[in-house]
């Protein structure tokens, strides 16, 4: 959710809504944080994103992601992990 925040920010931002000093930093965070997810939260022979990197275990809030802008619903990974 920490990326989801973050984008939020940057939308903020850009709209005017709240100073903008810190879009590009929140940009930058956004995508650092969605790399290390994409990289390290998914689990190959689980198909699915996991609760946590150290914790190789499925959490029904992995299901809520596609909500909160992270994958489309379509996404071979969302549809994987959601056992579509």
């Amino acid at each position: 959710m920490c990326c989801v925040a973050l984008e939020r920010a940057v939308a903020l931002a850009e709209a005017g809504a709240i100073p903008d000093r810190n879009a590009e930093r929140w940009r930058m965070g956004a995508r650092a944080v969605r790399a290390f997810v994409d990289e390290h939260g998914w689990d190959e022979e689980l198909q699915s994103y996991v609760r946590a990197t150290t914790i190789r275990e499925l959490d029904a809030a992995l299901l809520t992601l596609p909500i909160f802008g992270w994958a489309a619903p379509e996404d071979r990974r969302m549809r994987s992990a959601a056992g579509v």
